[in-house]
């Protein structure tokens, strides 16, 4: 059995310092760069993979079973994460996982542009295995850069996160003018193209793919490992709530906005304009926290916090589209939902990430499979015509917030033992 991608990788690249004096490697531009194609790849082929099934299934009740198909792959390409992780941490270098992942994800948008039942499966193997090994090897290699500064890897967290937001951004506004231009044959030759340039870019000028025989750095002196996983087991029940509450959140403005007349365009207004709220918080707190950086669990434990304020003021806000509301009011309550989920993505998410990164525990890819997933659960969720505002969802964050609670408390109590 070949080691693993800890041991592969073991220190990671001294070109990283040669970067320049400043707080962030090179290598965070790049693979931000990478990721935002990834991103822009992967919305675009999802909006032509619905435009082939909704085709092929000609409306009726085969457009029902179509859409099912469409929901599994969809489901098991995020969920993929989760196994490719670790299959990372018991087998596989994540950087063969890199290379051979992005390859996979590019050749499977190529072949989905053939029309037949076999390529089609072909191309859902070639995109589930590929996302498995893609998602989780890019964040763990960017973090190997911040070796000797990882006080920045939560500033540089915010980046990157940010130009992932940015692609799929790009790809909403992309494929609203595609479906005008391309048939879905074509939409999905783009999608295959767009992978591939972010792919072959990284490639082609980074180094993180070479392995300069390092003498192993001296260990430090070992924190408390058990409350390091103790919180950090209960900071993904709470991240579990926080996922949930951006759903709610989007589910709010779309509300909010569908008051104002009616009309069918403003809920996906309401939509870009937090996306775009995403972003700016994300660039802006990385600033903030390249200059001044801060406690990776202070933050989460806020971030939380609010997540669960956005989902506490769901059934008012859900109440607005029977009410007719002056312009003021509406615009108010939209600029709130905007800023309140903005501020709860900087707050959470990034965090979370540099807290994996710095921890690095024996499953690390694993857990970035997991975090990953979980993220996109209560979309998954509403794809499927699943209500996640119901009982069981406030019993989900009834638990959250008592286990958020007690890593709190713990993390305050032991905050020298756990160093992090």
């Amino acid at each position: 059995m070949s080691t693993d991608g800890d041991e592969r990788d073991q220190i990671i690249d001294a070109a990283s310092n040669s970067d320049g004096p400043g707080p962030h490697p090179l290598a965070l531009s790049r693979f931000g760069v990478a990721r935002f194609f990834e991103r822009f790849a992967f919305y675009t082929m999802r909006h032509w993979l619905i435009v082939l099934f909704m085709t092929k299934a000609g409306g009726g009740a085969d457009a029902n079973a179509f859409y099912t198909y469409f929901q599994y792959i969809l489901a098991a390409v995020v969920f993929a994460q989760i196994p490719g992780g670790l299959a990372i941490d018991l087998f596989y270098s994540r950087r063969k996982a890199l290379v051979w992942g992005g390859a996979l994800i590019a050749v499977g948008y190529f072949i989905l542009a053939a029309d037949t039942t076999a390529t089609t499966i072909l191309a859902a193997l070639c995109c589930i295995v590929g996302s498995g090994l893609y998602g989780g090897s890019s964040i763990s290699l960017l973090g190997s850069f911040y070796t000797g500064r990882s006080q920045y890897l939560d500033a540089g967290m915010c980046r990157y996160i940010a130009l992932i937001n940015a692609g799929a951004f790009a790809a909403s506004l992309f494929t609203v003018y595609a479906a005008t231009v391309f048939n879905w044959q074509q939409g999905c030759m783009v999608a295959g193209i767009l992978m591939m340039v972010g792919h072959v870019y990284l490639l082609a000028v980074s180094r993180v793919f070479s392995e300069p025989k390092l003498k192993a750095a001296a260990e430090k002196k070992k924190a408390n490992r058990t409350l390091q996983f103790l919180i950090l087991g209960a900071i993904m029940i709470g991240f579990v709530g926080f996922s949930f509450s951006l759903q709610s959140g989007y589910g709010m403005l779309s509300s909010v906005f569908a008051s104002v007349g009616g009309h069918t365009g403003w809920p996906k207004v309401g939509s870009f304009a937090a996306t775009a709220g995403v972003i700016l918080a994300l660039l802006i707190g990385s600033e903030v926290l390249t200059a001044r950086p801060g406690k990776v669990l202070v933050r989460l434990g806020y971030g939380l916090f609010l997540a669960l304020v956005i989902i506490a003021a769901s059934p008012l806000f859900m109440q607005l589209k029977a009410v007719s509301l002056p312009d003021f009011g509406v615009v108010g309550i939209s600029v709130f939902l905007v800023v309140a989920l903005a501020v709860a993505e900087f707050l959470t998410l990034p965090p979370l990430y540099a807290f994996l990164l710095r921890l690095r525990p024996k499953y690390l890819h694993t857990l970035l499979g997991l975090v990953a997933s979980v993220i996109h659960l209560p979309y998954l969720a509403a794809v499927s015509g699943i209500d996640t505002g119901g009982a069981g969802t406030v019993v989900l964050i009834l638990l959250a917030v008592i286990v958020c609670g007690m890593a709190a408390l713990t993390a305050i109590r032991f905050k020298n033992e756990i160093d992090i």
